[in-house]
């Protein structure tokens, strides 16, 4: 298949699992394609249920993926967590959070991952090969206490549009090893990046 799982659904954990070489048929990394996708589901009328908030994704090996290694897409994930998981030669970005939307107060917490040799590519395509962390059109993000390791990016902002701006999300307290571009934010669309807090040290 194309991904090693999907979830959409609140208050859920996943804990000590391996998601390993996913997406060996080559489908479309940029569609779903992967270690593991977070989504929501929608009613007709365009209303989120089953959305992912609450879940917690701890203590997992993510690993030799192609596509990204976790990946959440189009999701109220408020009060998210990503602890201490291990995320390691997958083809695109180890985690990337994209028009995903936390909280003030309960923000989408990226922390204390090791994330290792992500974003080189595979079968010779060049697209998208950031590195450790990508947070696209997203607000309420906080990546923290991660060691990115051997990758062209480390932790990468990029907005989509004035409706999904990149906003209000932090950066800080990370370790960047081997990287080429530690803090990387693109600006496709100028002016929506604003309000963020980047402190590393």
């Amino acid at each position: 298949g194309n991904a090693g799982a999907g979830l959409y659904g609140e208050n859920t954990v996943y804990d000590m699992n391996i998601l390993e070489g996913n997406n060996s048929r080559k489908y479309e990394r940029g569609e779903h394609a992967g270690g593991i996708k977070f989504v929501s589901n929608y009613y007709p009328n365009g209303t989120a249920f089953g959305t992912p908030k609450g879940m917690v994704f701890r203590n997992n090996l993510v690993k030799n993926n192609d596509g990204f290694g976790i990946w959440f897409d189009g999701s109220n994930v408020e009060n998210v967590r990503v602890d201490g998981n291990v995320v390691v030669g997958n083809s695109w970005d180890g985690v990337m959070v994209e028009i995903s939307h936390g909280t003030a107060k309960k923000p989408i917490r990226v922390r204390d991952n090791i994330l290792v040799d992500n974003g080189h590519g595979k079968f010779g395509e060049e697209k998208m090969f950031d590195g450790g962390g990508l947070i696209s059109g997203s607000q309420h993000v906080v990546f923290e206490n991660n060691l990115i390791y051997n990758s062209p990016g480390g932790i990468t902002e990029r907005p989509v549009s004035a409706e999904y701006p990149v906003q209000l999300n932090v950066i800080r307290n990370n370790i960047f090893l081997n990287v080429s571009f530690p803090l990387n934010i693109k600006r496709e669309q100028a002016g929506f990046v604003a309000g963020d807090t980047i402190a590393e040290r």
